[in-house]
């Protein structure tokens, strides 16, 4: 609220300054101007200004509404962990057509979207796009083995638990990581003694 008015006070001087520049004086009426005049000087610094603040980059705003992005991204995430550790059944009973369909449906199916929502939020570098690489490798793997079994190739007996497993654990340190990339200290946290 405060920069609107801040916004709305910064025209008005702008104005003034305008007329003033312009040869017009608004303290004084002795000197008459049309109406046409005194709108377009009016429409022309208003024109400035708004543009002025068109221009400049909102970063703070960016900032806030990444942030917000990447909570709801990593709950998401944390869904679909949550869904994937309900899925151990179709591992340990070796049922691959289970597994493919469980991969396949929400949230596991958007876990791609929302895991690169929070790379995006940390900065594309570093541990998280690590962790995102690695957790996405043994999902895919997962779901390749799957695929393959579905098809008729002969699949070891432990490998369906071993890629479920690799992938549990791989998302597991993918959500530490991107969990302590979107925590954000609050204010007065470091001023609290």
């Amino acid at each position: 609220m405060r920069t609107r008015q801040g916004m709305v006070l910064g025209l008005i001087l702008l104005l003034c300054a305008s007329s003033a520049v312009n040869g017009y004086s608004a303290t004084t009426t002795t000197q008459a101007i049309s109406r046409r005049e005194f709108i377009r000087s009016a429409l022309l610094s208003s024109g400035v200004v708004a543009g002025a603040f068109l221009i400049q980059p909102s970063v703070a705003r960016a900032d806030i509404s990444t942030q917000l992005a990447s909570t709801a991204a990593l709950r998401n995430v944390k869904r679909a962990s949550k869904q994937l550790d309900g899925m151990e059944a179709f591992a340990t009973s070796v049922d691959y057509q289970g597994m493919k369909d469980a991969i396949r449906t929400a949230p596991l199916a958007e876990v791609r979207k929302n895991a690169f929502a929070l790379v995006k939020g940390a900065g594309e570098e570093g541990p998280v796009l690590d962790g995102y690489k690695a957790f996405i490798a043994s999902l895919e793997a997962l779901d390749t083995t799957c695929n393959l079994a579905l098809r008729g190739r002969e699949i070891p007996s432990l490998q369906l638990v071993e890629k479920f497993d690799s992938t549990t654990l791989t998302l597991a340190d993918f959500i530490k990581v991107a969990q302590a990339s979107v925590e954000v200290p609050e204010v007065g946290e470091s001023d609290a003694t």
